[in-house]
């Protein structure tokens, strides 16, 4: 679990409570939903850490909560359409840095100056964002499909 929490910290910039908690939720796997108490007591953090971590965690919708039916307190799970935004988001950089390439080698075109090896290099990188971004809508559309 360590390596996930670390993950969280890392990549998404949690703080460690929050990382903590996205990473526990990953575990489990029934997708059931852990509530505030069972939090608390498996993660051994205390209730303000937990609360603000949640919050946190719903706010940048890494995680999402619901209430069962005829129920009042809230269980949180991982929220699973959140690798798809991630790629999603992935895939709109890798096509607006494309784009800005494509744009700055069409301005050295019309400067009229000649070099080579900056065109072969924005070419380059032009067909592996390309490349990348197809792959990355290829791998949304297979997540999307088995929702």
């Amino acid at each position: 679990m360590e390596d996930f929490t670390q993950y969280y910290i890392d990549v998404h910039g949690c703080p460690p409570g929050a990382a903590k908690i996205c990473a526990y939720l990953l575990f489990d796997f029934r997708r059931h939903g852990l509530g505030f108490e069972t939090l608390l007591q498996a993660l051994k953090i205390s209730k303000s850490t937990l609360s603000e971590g949640l919050k946190l965690l719903e706010e940048r919708q890494l995680i999402r909560s619901f209430a069962p039916e005829g129920c009042r307190k809230r269980l949180f799970v991982i929220n699973p359409g959140f690798v798809i935004r991630r790629f999603d988001g992935i895939e709109k950089a890798l096509t607006s840095e494309r784009d800005l390439l494509k744009r700055m080698l069409h301005y050295q075109k019309q400067s009229g100056y000649q070099n080579h090896p900056v065109e072969q290099r924005f070419n380059t990188l032009i067909d592996i964002f390309d490349t990348n971004a197809r792959v990355l809508r290829q791998g949304i559309e297979k997540l999307i499909a088995i929702r």
